[in-house]
């Protein structure tokens, strides 16, 4: 009899648990085991347990384990293996229990193997393990609440967002109407307290359009208000009805966008952003909008005095709502559209209502407002040519070019051909390939090159220029060098700034040189602050887009910083006198024709690493 209740006191385990199984079904599991040896080992090994002579117990229990491997009993067994381990070696513990669960998931002793289990990874500090133990498992309601509640407090100072989701899993188990609402105080102080805004938008998205995401949502809101980002944070409201239709914060929403208008148009002075926000474009119109919001953000840091808002709209809205819209807000200077079609479809607009715009990216050679309503802050295949010649022309001494291009509407061998004539050098060879082209061994045996009388080959050309993607680059370089084209400098345009595409072909380019819009490896001390700043706030790497646009609205800034009367006409004339402007995408030295110029970046590729040279050129 004092062997059944030795085993009894192993499988009910400790009183504060229910186990969901009788003792009928305990006892007649000690009345099963046979034979005799095998029964007394066992009984042996709990009445040790149940001694607290824990080493006792498990030095039994291990010895059961080597002498009937296949027993019907190993259940029984590694429960007692677990629990003794747990005053003893957690880690063994840990694991006899697991591998009752592994082995037989169904038995009757899973469950409280799983409690235990649960007691054991929250002991180690390791709650995100007791969570996924228990979040799959039928039923178990108590035990759940008990185990997310726990896990949730262990987290909390060190994995918040881990905590948020321990009480989400607790607060769909909850039915309690004051249990729910006191856990989603929890939430929200964890939001509010814990959570930087990268990472209450990551709730938001893992989460929408369930709890906690709500609470997520309204925690941005007020973030966003405190500092004062108000077109960001009218973004997040006027998203909140579409996602929580049904919650009482949505009835708030009207007025609190009304409120934030009136905040907006308190602001001294506004500057617009004007980007893509749906569509393929999407992407660069996200890149270059925080390119004007770091640059805003930095320059309300250093003059705490500025009252400068930001207002942010799609540039594919409608004429008459983008004019209306305008028209509200009057800001000094607008930052956009990324598209050459909307530019000029804006820039009529903005023409119109006597404000002006600076596009970041629209490199079209014809642009309507050009000069009047649109200032290009943008590196166009035309700046990139004569940067290309003149590099060629100075730093190499090159007198005969060719030209490898693809066949674009981009205008490289008008370009080309012009800027070559004007260096006092000769174009002595053009050769255009279709894009989409992977085997160009025509267009280079059309380079043409001719034997000395000794049998090795004698190019006529000093330098060829490669204006092409870098895509189109990886392949051209290597048959380049088969064909025998091999020690002759090559120079490339901004498209070849992608040094995972061109590391395939790293000995085949090796001494090239190509002009950048951007280079995040910039030696110069304020584009790797830039870079820094970037990552630290959006949590991704700058593009030139990014670039671009911060360089464009820190031109409008400074110019409002600079003049004395403070109008659309008045910053974009001092945009326009503007001269040796440092910049994150080159050296402003002024403003021609609406054409903002900016000194080049040259970058060499040496031993498959990209290096910005000395090299300096104005594109006057």
């Amino acid at each position: 009899m004092r062997i059944a209740l030795s085993l009894l006191f192993l499988v009910i385990g400790f009183p504060c648990f229910d186990w969901g199984f009788s003792q009928e079904t305990a006892t007649s599991s000690v009345q099963a085991l046979s034979p005799d040896k095998e029964r007394s080992l066992l009984a042996r090994a709990t009445d040790l347990f149940y001694l607290k002579d824990y080493l006792g117990a498990r030095t039994a229990a291990e010895e059961f384990l080597l002498r009937y491997p296949k027993s019907a009993h190993l259940p029984a067994v590694y429960l007692l293996l677990g629990r003794a381990g747990q005053a003893l070696d957690r880690k063994k513990a840990i694991l006899a229990l697991e591998t009752l669960l592994k082995q037989f998931p169904s038995d009757p002793l899973a469950t409280p193997a799983r409690v235990e289990l649960g007691k054991a990874y929250l002991a180690i500090h390791a709650p995100d393990k007791a969570i996924t133990l228990w979040q799959n498992v039928e039923g178990e309601t108590a035990e759940k609440i008990s185990v997310y509640d726990q896990a949730a407090q262990l987290e909390e100072t060190t994995h918040p967002k881990r905590a948020i989701h321990a009480l989400k899993l607790m607060h769909d188990l909850l039915l309690d109407i004051d249990k729910r609402e006191a856990l989603k105080e929890r939430v929200r102080l964890i939001l509010t307290e814990r959570l930087e805004e990268a990472d209450i938008r990551e709730v938001i998205e893992a989460y929408r359009p369930m709890f906690p995401a709500d609470e997520a949502a309204i925690a941005l809101i007020a973030l966003l208000d405190s500092k004062e980002e108000y077109d960001r944070e009218m973004q997040v409201l006027e998203t909140f009805v579409p996602l929580f239709p049904h919650h009482p914060y949505a009835k708030t929403i009207p007025e609190a966008l009304a409120d934030l208008q009136d905040k907006i148009k308190a602001q001294k002075f506004l500057i617009a952003a004007i980007f893509p926000q749906s569509g393929k474009a999407s992407t660069f119109g996200v890149a270059a909008l925080n390119g004007v919001r770091l640059a805003i953000g930095q320059w309300r840091g250093s003059r705490p005095e500025a009252s400068i808002g930001l207002i942010v709209s799609d540039e594919n809205k409608g004429n008459i709502q983008m004019e209306r819209w305008l028209k509200e807000y009057r800001p000094v200077g607008i930052v956009g559209p990324l598209l050459s079609k909307q530019v000029n479809r804006i820039g009529a607009i903005a023409k119109r209502l006597k404000l002006f715009l600076i596009t970041p990216a629209a490199t079209s050679a014809s642009l309507v407002s050009l000069g009047e309503s649109v200032i290009r802050h943008a590196m166009t295949p035309r700046s990139q040519c004569l940067a290309m010649v003149a590099y060629a022309a100075k730093k190499m001494r090159a007198i005969r070019y060719a030209v490898l291009y693809p066949d674009d509407p981009m205008g490289w061998l008008t370009c080309f051909s012009e800027t070559i004539e004007q260096s006092g050098g000769v174009l002595v060879h053009a050769e255009s390939y279709v894009k989409g082209t992977t085997d160009f061994r025509q267009a280079i045996s059309r380079l043409k090159p001719a034997g000395d009388g000794s049998g090795a080959l004698q190019l006529g050309f000093d330098v060829l220029l490669l204006p092409g993607e870098a895509k189109d680059i990886r392949l051209i370089a290597p048959q380049l060098k088969f064909y025998g084209i091999q020690k002759i400098p090559l120079l490339g345009s901004h498209h070849w700034g992608n040094p995972e595409v061109l590391a395939s072909v790293a000995d085949d380019v090796d001494g090239a040189v190509y002009v950048s819009g951007f280079f995040p490896q910039s030696h110069k001390p304020y584009v790797q602050d830039f870079v820094e700043a970037y990552k630290t706030q959006f949590h991704m790497e700058p593009d030139l887009f990014a670039a671009q646009a911060y360089d464009a609205t820190t031109l409008i800034l400074t110019a409002m910083d600079t003049g004395k009367d403070i109008t659309p006409q008045a910053v974009r004339d001092a945009i326009g006198r503007m001269r040796d402007v440092p910049g994150i995408t080159g050296d402003l030295s002024g403003v021609r024709h609406g054409e903002a110029i900016r000194s080049p970046i040259f970058v060499e590729i040496v031993n498959g690493k990209h290096i910005q040279t000395s090299f300096i050129h104005t594109n006057r």
